[in-house]
């Protein structure tokens, strides 16, 4: 059943997400997490403009919870969202976002973060 598969994809997005917010606990204890989660972030970046293809006709996700993502033409302007206001503060100001952004030519701006948890 549809609804059946829904709830299916939902729990795992939550497990994947449950596991980025566990990344960024650790990282408040363990600064050697850091790099590490900033290269992950960096590689989830390269993947926002499939949300392009993805998200318009995803029965997964309500359209309010679609509204988050901010759908562009460019791809450019999609990863560039993504780091910076996705990526957590702690995270996206590391040096290897920062080397990420400038080998992509995207405007770089870690403080406008929607999520700063970590100071």
């Amino acid at each position: 059943e549809q609804s059946d598969e829904v709830n299916v994809r939902r729990t795992a997005w939550l497990m994947f997400a449950g596991l980025l917010a566990r990344l960024e606990k650790l990282a408040r204890t363990d600064t050697s997490i850091i790099p590490i989660a900033a290269t992950t972030w960096s590689i989830l970046a390269t993947e926002y403009p499939r949300l392009k293809l993805l998200l318009p006709h995803n029965v997964v996700w309500t359209d309010d919870e679609k509204a988050h993502f901010v759908l562009s033409d460019s791809d450019n302007e999609m990863i560039e969202f993504a780091v910076n206001h996705d990526i957590p503060p702690v995270f996206a100001k590391h040096e290897i976002v920062k080397k990420f952004a400038n080998d992509l030519d995207l405007f770089y701006y870690p403080n406008s973060s929607r999520f700063g948890r970590i100071p």
